[in-house]
């Protein structure tokens, strides 16, 4: 661009409005254009809740490019010179102002443009306007005609492209929708279906004559503010609240800026805990999780204007500060005349370069200041003032050239101000409170702080306003809360606008609840409600206090459900046989014997059940489940009226309720429910159905009465059956963090029962406070342990590989093996590393068909059309924490090789080439995993004795990988294969070393001697055998034969003269008495050499036979077979309880 300089004139959503405006130029000169077309924000949004990208056909594109164009137009240069025809990167940037030179003086400023005199008169104006007008009309300058007819339009043509035609909504029915939402925010319930309730406790009639339930969803549902069609290929992450929210601005600003003086610039934050691409974080606030919203607001909280902060703009070019722009944003929106307002920020976006292009703008501006950000500015330091200097002290530095003025003051803590038009003098007086004299005392401030603390603060009144009435209905779309904090935010300046136009202030509360019940106006409808029924003088003296309720002339019999008309002026009896036709009690519509159903069903049984149609059946009524009155006779029924107590419904035993609560807490605590259901219609509907004399008790109830006694219940139980049963104990721990950083730890006890059957017992799952150091948890270990009396009982710990859990053992002298799984896992996991580049080509291939709802379905329709397959096969992903998803994803893959190959290529999408040499990988690799994917289904199993078969299963597959590596396999399989034998020799070679692990294979009756890889480990596990049998033996000799001798001894002493007293001496002398070495020998050598069972027998039926026959090795068996359970096997049912809803319970629920 040699004598020209382009500057931008228009930037546009679309490329044909680019070229249509360029062309229609009225400029008669030939110019020259220059048109670029900006990428779009990878991050654009797209509302998966509400439209989905993959639904868009092919054959219809959107009107407009996914991006902007900005057109550059030439600009004539009168100050050019030969410099400018050098390269850009040659030229010599000359500096935009002077440096800063700083002085210790007074501060001494050029005088500021005038002020605008316009302001007095458009205040004036506004009052003249709204001093007449009540608060509905006040708001409704805001939410006004065109406000209404936006939300409409846009909200009728949502339902209609959700096939929803016969949507139809009106601004009334859209004023009474603004009406409810506003009532709850002073009058809040804790669930939206709650207003419609028609109990006592949270009734609020005028909503439900208002609006009904129904609609009052139908419209939330259907709520829109922009066309999502047209909006395809927005940049914008707030495209479908950006409508809603100009429009608003516009409203604010319809008289100017009517403040005066003062102006504020902060962030405010719209709390949002779902997934949004905007959502920020913001550390130590006390709303952490939202949207950050920028806002420019007066000192008394009304609202200019606001941004919501969408994260890192493609418009963002240079490298201006964000700080800086969003303040000159904020101006340019309100369109502030300069010098005619003061305008306050905090030190996030104040700087030295803003203050000088503010004050050159003609904007006067004061704000904190960050040290790194006072141009050098030799102030004393921050670190110093603190030290050395007394408290209301300050230093101060002027800048001559550029007319900023730096401020630093000790206060509580150490404050620096800056400002482009203040001053440090006159000083003010500030109370602050006094160590030494125990009192408030005057303190100097400085002048410039003195007016900050006066203009600074609108933006905080504004979020307070909003925040003390804010609607309490919640919605899952993530504008939802954007939209109501608008409103809220709309609410709160029209009460601001009253209370400037009106000598009668009124509090926000009142002003709120006059809008409210102005849009909330009764349609109509009639309260469902009906007073109960007078009693006839006859019925009512009585005696039995009785008040029929007001029953349908026709009502339905309960055995063939055919109408009955009842004869006028009767009573109408529901214990007949008869029920009304939705009224009518269903608990005491099972009786017997009464006139309706006897003159249908002449043989109604006292059960209700015609004897000629069920002759042989013999009803039993279950005493819980219904109370009903069953009369078992078959004479002719009573033409007599009965007593009128026999009516009333029968009340319900308490032993009966206590049954029936029991059952309650063990759906809630075996099918993971939570307390909420005793709140469902439908569940509170399908209890009443069975019993409608339970009365189904509170959340409060069950989570402090019922529960906890459920609790102590079981857990004494289980307390007793261990101590009972288990002879020894292995545990397995696991420890995890919840969603909200809690940390917790779960301890399960396994052990054999007494008729030798496998128990698994969960003994404490708690938070467990502190740091996780192997003394911490040792600690608990021990105490959890002496609870249950199993401190003395546990022989093994089975854990993670984690050196925490190690030192813990270390600690306890526990014996630890760290989880099959887990090292299986993490070597699998490394070696697939070696692969990630063909794995995440399948992943990111596998992500589109997930998500395109059009590939998904050409993919089905090849399969169907082309393969002839019966049922159709979807693909699967991969999850990052489990290695054996990415082998079924791989398989999955190259099983549906040419359905992908020939769906890919019919659309016009950016996948990854995968080559033929890759897919032959992916087979490869397949045949590789699939031996340590089916040592991983049997390392999980859940009845499975998976330590006798860890060492052989590690055998196995070094086995295979040795035959596996003879095969012609691509380089990147043979290196993933060789990583997968390193791993396998580093995590688990010293398996076969492990005297417990290789002790339960050998009592194994599947493996036995045949299961060890060599003779050393065999030859070290029966020694290692052999001594606990010696062992076992030696404690049980003394007591042995000192029986013996004493029967011996009594045989002798009393008959001398038996026939068998010498052919006893005999064998005694011939037959010597053998070592526990030996029968601990004999024993096993026996149990070697008998015939191995079937693999897929079970050992623990073979070892309830043989328990007589090998005594010895039957304890040891009982003692060693509770330590092989893994932690996959010992926590699958554990984590289905825990897993997905641990991280919203509290503690003590937890606990429970």
């Amino acid at each position: 661009m040699s004598k020209r300089q382009f500057d931008v004139i228009n930037d546009y959503r679309g490329l044909e409005e680019a070229l249509e405006t360029t062309l229609n130029d009225e400029d008669d000169q030939e110019t020259e254009y220059e048109l670029v077309a900006i990428p779009p924000d990878p991050s654009v949004l797209t509302d998966e809740e509400e439209f989905d990208e993959d639904n868009i056909q092919q054959n219809i594109l959107p009107r407009d490019i996914p991006g902007r164009v900005e057109v550059f137009a030439p600009q004539i240069d009168n100050d050019w010179d030969s410099s400018d025809e050098e390269p850009l990167q040659k030229q010599v940037r000359k500096p935009a102002a002077t440096d800063p030179k700083w002085r210790k003086c007074e501060s001494s400023y050029e005088n500021f443009a005038s002020t605008d005199e316009n302001l007095n008169i458009r205040k004036e104006n506004l009052v003249t306007e709204l001093k007449d007008l009540g608060p509905l009309e006040i708001f409704e300058k805001f939410f006004d005609e065109e406000v209404m007819n936006m939300i409409l339009v846009n909200s009728k043509l949502y339902a209609a492209q959700n096939n929803k035609h016969d949507f139809d909504l009106t601004i009334e029915e859209l004023k009474k929708f603004f009406g409810i939402l506003i009532l709850t925010g002073y009058h809040s319930l804790p669930r939206e279906r709650l207003y419609w309730s028609l109990d006592e406790d949270c009734n609020i009639p005028i909503v439900s004559k208002t609006m009904s339930k129904n609609r009052f969803f139908e419209i939330k549902k259907f709520l829109h503010f922009c066309d999502n069609e047209a909006s395809v290929g927005s940049t914008d992450k707030m495209f479908k609240i950006r409508p809603l929210a100009d429009l608003l601005i516009k409203k604010f600003l319809q008289w100017g800026v009517i403040h005066e003086l003062l102006l504020s610039i902060d962030e405010s934050m719209v709390k949002y805990f779902g997934r949004h691409p905007a959502k920020q974080f913001i550390k130590g606030k006390p709303v952490r999780f939202g949207y950050k919203n920028w806002m420019i607001a007066s000192s008394d909280g009304y609202c200019y204007a606001f941004d919501i902060y969408c994260g890192k703009s493609s418009l963002q070019i240079n490298n201006e500060p964000l700080g800086s722009k969003v303040v000159k944003l904020l101006l340019e929106k309100i369109k502030c005349v300069p010098n005619e307002h003061i305008v306050y920020f905090e030190n996030f976006f104040t700087s030295y370069a803003l203050l000088r292009e503010l004050r050159e703008s003609g904007f006067r501006a004061t704000g904190t200041v960050r040290e790194n950000r006072t141009k050098k500015c030799p102030l004393i330091s921050m670190k110093d003032m603190k030290k050395k200097k007394n408290r209301a002290d300050y230093d101060y530095r002027f800048d001559t050239s550029n007319q900023i003025l730096f401020v630093r003051w000790l206060d509580n803590s150490v404050c620096t101000m800056g400002t482009n038009f203040d001053s440090v003098h006159p000083l003010g007086k500030v109370k602050r409170w006094d160590s030494l004299q125990k009192r408030k005392v005057d303190m100097d401030i400085p002048h410039v702080f003195q007016n900050y603390n006066k203009g600074m603060g609108g933006v905080d009144q504004a979020d307070q306003s909003v925040a003390v009435y804010r609607c309490a209905i919640r919605g899952k779309k993530w504008w939802w809360v954007l939209f109501t904090y608008m409103l809220d935010l709309a609410l709160a300046n029209a009460w601001r606008l009253h209370t400037l136009t009106h000598e009668e202030k009124i509090d926000q509360l009142y002003f709120r609840r006059t809008i409210s019940r102005s849009y909330l106006k009764s349609d109509g409808r009639q309260d469902r409600r009906r007073k109960p029924s007078s009693a006839v003088p006859g019925l009512a003296l009585d005696g039995s206090g009785h008040f029929p309720q007001r029953l349908p002339k026709q009502l339905r019999c309960v055995v063939c459900h055919k109408k009955i008309n009842v004869a006028a002026g009767g009573v109408a009896r529901r214990g007949d046989g008869v029920g009304g036709g939705g009224g009518s009690d269903r608990g005491s519509g099972n009786g017997g014997g009464g006139a309706g159903a006897a003159t249908i069903h002449p043989n109604l049984d006292g059960n209700g059940l015609d004897s000629a149609t069920f002759p042989t059946f013999q009803h039993q009524p279950n005493p819980v489940v219904s109370r009903a009155a069953a009369s078992s006779s078959h004479e002719p029924p009573n033409k007599l009226q009965r007593m009128m107590s026999s009516y009333l419904p029968k009340k319900l035993r308490p032993g009966d309720k206590k049954i029936i609560d029991k059952c309650l807490i063990k759906l809630i605590t075996y099918d993971c429910q939570p307390f909420s259901i005793v709140e469902d219609i439908g569940f509170r509907e399908f209890v009443h159905a069975l019993n409608p004399s339970y009365e189904l008790p509170s959340r409060k109830t069950i989570s402090s009465s019922l529960l906890p006694a459920f609790y102590e219940e079981r857990k004494q139980y289980f307390l007793d059956y261990v101590k009972d049963n288990a002879e020894s104990v292995c545990l397995t721990v696991d420890c995890w963090s919840s969603r909200t950083m809690d940390q917790y730890m779960g301890v399960t006890a396994h052990f054999f029962s007494n008729d030798l059957e496998m128990k698994s017992v969960l003994l404490q799952c708690d938070q467990l406070d502190g740091s996780h150091t192997g003394s911490r948890i040792a600690q608990e270990l021990q105490n959890i342990a002496d609870a249950w009396a199993i401190s003395q009982k546990v022989i093994f710990f089975v854990s993670d590989n984690a050196s925490n859990m190690l030192r813990a053992s270390s600690l306890l002298n526990w014996s630890h093996f760290g989880c099959f799984e887990h090292k299986l896992h993490l070597l699998v996991q490394d070696a697939l590393n070696i692969s990630k580049d063909t794995i995440d080509k399948v992943t990111r291939t596998v992500s589109f068909f997930k998500k395109s709802c059009i590939g998904k379905e050409k993919l089905m329709k090849y399969q169907m059309n082309n393969q002839n397959v019966q049922q159709h096969r979807t693909l699967l992903k991969a999850i990052s924490t489990r290695w054996n998803s990415t082998f079924l994803m791989l398989e999955r893959f190259y099983s549906l090789k040419e359905a992908i190959q020939a769906t890919v290529a019919t659309m016009n999408v950016a996948l990854p080439i995968i080559p033929n040499e890759e897919w032959e990988c992916i087979a490869q690799m397949c045949v590789v995993l699939k031996p340590f994917y089916e040592v991983s289904k049997v390392m999980s199993g859940e009845n499975y004795l998976t330590a006798s078969t860890a060492m052989v299963l590690t055998s196995s597959l070094m086995s295979v990988c040795d035959s596996l590596a003879s095969r012609d396999f691509y380089s990147p399989v043979i290196d993933l294969l060789g990583k997968l034998k390193q791993g396998l020799t580093e995590r688990l070679g010293d398996i076969k070393n492990n005297p417990h692990i290789t002790m339960c294979t050998l009592l194994d009756p599947r493996y036995k001697e045949v299961a060890f890889p060599d003779a050393p480990s065999l030859d070290r596990t029966k020694s290692y055998v052999l001594s606990l049998m010696v062992a076992l033996l030696q404690t049980n000799v003394e007591d042995l034969s000192a029986t013996m001798d004493n029967q011996d001894h009594q045989i002798y002493s009393s008959d001398n003269l038996s026939i068998w007293g010498e052919f006893d001496s005999k064998l005694r002398s011939s037959h010597a008495p053998k070592t526990s070495e030996m029968k601990a020998k004999e024993e096993l050598d026996m149990y070697v050499k008998e015939t191995i069972i079937s693999r897929k027998a079970c050992p623990l039926s073979w070892w309830r036979t043989h328990k007589c026959i090998y005594p010895m090795l039957y304890k040891i068996r009982c003692n060693i077979m509770v330590t092989s359970v893994s932690c996959e096997r010992a926590f699958s049912k554990v984590g289905y309880i825990i897993n997905d809803r641990r991280t919203r319970l509290t503690n003590y629920v937890f606990k429970l």
